[in-house]
């Protein structure tokens, strides 16, 4: 009945309009509109809830942990302004759910409530008992029975929305600041695993996880005792709280397979049985097949992105948030070991070198990619952190907005709409895992994420890139950055104008920028199209940065002045060198840390690279936190400094739970840990860096990228170079560390970047997928 009556408004409006323009009879306008106000009264009062708002103990709920009931009654629920249904919808301080009737237990629908949310009533005088309430990700309508009971639910979400607090600073943020909030932060995966394996096992209610890539049988704790090791793996753990009674949600990247092999596939098939609910997530031209072009926002171009964000949350109390993927090829400490002859810490594909072997056949996790005996593996340098109480929670409802919103849609287009999976709400519960994993209390931190119409929002949100680009242009005294990725335009022109200011008044500025030698591909720039590709764009990224120095410099000293650019800035990477069976081998430590750091007093931890892949927010989803406090901050940047420059003794197993001054007695400590960046220590950064580049150049002239390599040509000649054996151990004993600088001229006469006939990846992919 209430389709027939929109039909005929319509008709009505539309034939009486253009009648009256035509004729210039105009009251026919106002005779047309007092039809509609009818008809709407009418169509008011047959579509109209038959039982009216109550406010009682909902039985069978059984969310207690989510606040208590404010309102809760049978209206018309409205789900993305389509069809109107008559539901048993309830608020909570954080969300609304909506039920089939008064009696069910598990939700059909959660609109969640934040800072965007915003509530109004019907702007159309036809019916004033509806109520319209947004926010980032979707919009509902609710219809009430009378003004009365609209304006009751509109007083109880208004007052739950002021209840949330906080300060967003302009609105960059789905989350406010949070203040005095515990935390903790993680340089490489060795500590980072071993505590989310005591989270796992100390959990009592729920565990969500988020990735774009997993290894069940990954181990989370290694001690070199194989019998031990193999008990800790993630999917022993998981399937142990599972027969706790534990609910574990999983969200993980649906790779295209053409492009990666990450199997997703062979994960569900190996976690499903186990208990775990998992959704494998993606461009929604792979969630819902042929139905993806009726989905709002999607377009062809999404099939590219990725849901890159990394994330574990325990009882929606404690989140562990960064770059680290709990998969194979991620696990080390600030040693950065490259052999493992016997097997006892990186057993079968964990023994990772992507530059000899990408994964392969991951279904066989016990099969070696490389021989150890023979080569050495890729460390990985990586960043991570864990947040408690409300930044926790930020994450949570991230987390719950994500997957509420795949299932929707994965139910929508399905012939049935029943599913084993329920969607989530958020709860509080008592825990004291913050206790024992948190020492910091961190002055200020805020959850920052980038997503999009195709991966969540029906809005933009590029919260992240906001925030680097207001931390940038704040910077006092220095900026330190280390990322998988330098191809933002956006990023390298703020890094830019910030570096031209303090070259104008003279300041004691810094950037350091430590980056991949290489990129995570198989082969050499010569062997791989996509290792050319990318260098191509980083180093671009970066001569734009010095042109713009260079061009500063003549504008204001009537020439150029290296010597003060080159005190500006530094753009270094990671390299280590070891003995295999007798052999000195060496492999670059992939960085692939998404870390920036400002004055000691403020950084960025999370998944976000710099490219506009993550940045851009329609693009990669993403999610980092903003963390602002002395202590943490400052921590974190003397452990990578120490770690990087070889300073730290081999017995120091936990760097930031010891002092500086007992970490090596050759240390410049006043120069390390100061909050500003003195002359010393960039002193010390820079001959540190120049000089193992030098050593690296000497000891493997076809590893070492230099700045004689203009050219594909020339750095496939330089491949073929052997080194002296008799100046081998002699140059060896020169390294300090794992900082090497990058040659900025390296391959800067190479032009050839035509998609390869012989490489299909380069010939199919969008140019946008490599920045």
């Amino acid at each position: 009945m209430k389709n027939i009556l929109l039909v005929v408004q319509v008709f009505i409006l539309i034939l009486l309009g253009v009648f009256a323009v035509l004729e210039h009879v105009y009251w026919l306008l106002a005779v047309a509109y007092a039809l509609l106000f009818v008809l709407a009264l009418l169509d008011i009062y047959l579509t109209r809830p038959t039982e009216p708002t109550r406010t009682m103990v909902l039985p069978g709920f059984l969310f207690p942990l989510g606040g208590p009931l404010l309102v809760l009654g049978y209206v018309l629920y409205d789900m993305f302004l389509r069809t109107r249904h008559k539901r048993w919808v309830t608020l909570r301080p954080s969300y609304l759910a909506y039920f089939e009737t008064n009696y069910d237990s598990s939700p059909k629908g959660v609109f969640l409530l934040d800072h965007n949310t915003t509530v109004r009533s019907s702007s159309c005088c036809l019916n004033p008992f509806v109520l319209q309430i947004s926010n980032g990700s979707q919009t509902i309508s609710l219809h009430t029975t009378s003004l009365s009971s609209r304006r009751k639910w509109e007083r109880a979400i208004r007052a739950c929305l002021y209840q949330l607090g906080g300060q967003t600073e302009d609105g960059q943020s789905f989350a406010p600041i949070r203040r005095d909030t515990p935390a903790q932060w993680y340089a490489d995966a060795k500590f980072l695993f071993r505590d989310i394996y005591h989270a796992l096992n100390s959990a009592q209610h729920e565990i969500f996880i988020a990735g774009w890539m997993i290894s069940p049988e990954l181990r989370l704790v290694r001690t070199g005792n194989e019998q031990e090791d193999s008990k800790t793996t993630l999917e022993l753990v998981l399937h142990q709280a599972v027969k706790r009674g534990v609910r574990v949600h999983v969200l993980l990247y649906r790779e295209v397979d053409f492009a990666l092999e990450n199997n997703s596939h062979y994960v569900k098939t190996r976690l499903v049985p186990l208990g775990v609910q998992i959704i494998r997530h993606a461009a929604q031209s792979r969630a819902v097949g042929a139905h993806a072009h009726l989905l709002p926002g999607w377009n062809v171009g999404d099939t590219w992105w990725s849901h890159h964000e990394k994330l574990v949350v325990v009882d929606q109390s404690i989140a562990f948030v960064g770059g680290i993927d709990l998969a194979f090829g991620r696990y080390d400490d600030q040693d950065h070991h490259l052999t493992d002859e016997n097997e006892r810490i990186w057993p079968g594909k964990d023994y990772y070198n992507v530059r000899i072997r990408d994964f392969i056949n991951l279904e066989e996790p016990h099969v070696d990619l490389v021989d150890r005996h023979d080569s050495g593996r890729m460390p990985w340098h990586d960043i991570h952190c864990c947040v408690g109480g409300d930044a926790a929670r930020d994450v949570v409802s991230h987390f719950i907005a994500r997957w509420n919103h795949e299932l929707h849609q994965l139910q929508s287009f399905r012939a049935s709409r029943k599913s084993v999976y329920q969607f989530l709400l958020p709860a509080r519960y008592e825990t004291s895992l913050g206790e024992q994993l948190l020492p910091y209390s961190c002055t200020r931190i805020q959850a920052l994420r980038s997503v999009g119409p195709w991966s969540l929002s029906r809005h933009v949100d590029h919260s992240i890139r906001t925030k680097y680009l207001r931390l940038i242009d704040r910077s006092e005294h220095f900026i330190y950055i280390e990322n998988q990725f330098f191809n933002s335009n956006i990023i390298a022109t703020a890094l830019a104008n910030r570096l031209l200011r303090a070259l104008d008044n003279n300041e004691q500025f810094k950037l350091f920028v430590v980056l991949p030698q290489w990129p995570a591909f198989e082969g050499m720039p010569h062997e791989n199209p996509m290792t050319k590709i990318v260098l191509h764009f980083q180093h671009k990224t970066m001569d734009s940065v010095l042109s713009r120095l260079r061009q500063g410099s003549i504008e204001a000293f009537g020439t150029i002045e290296d010597a003060r650019i080159a005190k500006l800035v530094s753009f270094c990477s990671l390299r280590k060198a070891e003995y295999l069976q007798g052999k000195l081998v060496s492999e670059q430590v992939y960085v692939h840390s998404k870390l920036m750091i400002v004055d000691d007093e403020k950084c960025i931890i999370g998944s976000a690279n710099l490219n506009d892949r993550s940045l851009n927010g329609d693009r990669d989803s993403e999610f980092c936190v903003f963390i602002e406090d002395n202590a943490f901050v400052k921590d974190l940047r003397c452990s990578l400094f120490i770690e990087h420059l070889g300073l730290h003794p081999k017995d120091c197993q936990r760097c930031r739970m010891c002092s500086l001054e007992r970490r090596s007695k050759n240390c410049d400590i006043p120069a390390i840990s100061k909050s500003y960046v003195s002359d010393p220590f960039v002193a010390l950064w820079d001959d540190t860096s120049v000089a193992n580049a030098e050593v690296l150049e000497t000891l493997f002239p076809g590893l070492q990228p230099r700045n004689s390599y203009r050219n594909i040509v020339q750095a496939a000649e330089g491949a073929a170079d052997t080194p002296d054996p008799n100046s081998t151990a002699h140059a060896f004993q020169k390294l300090t560390g794992n900082l090497v600088r990058i040659p900025l001229y390296f391959l800067r006469d190479e032009r050839a970047l035509l998609p390869s006939f012989r490489d299909p990846k380069t010939f199919i992919l969008p140019y946008e997928n490599f920045i």
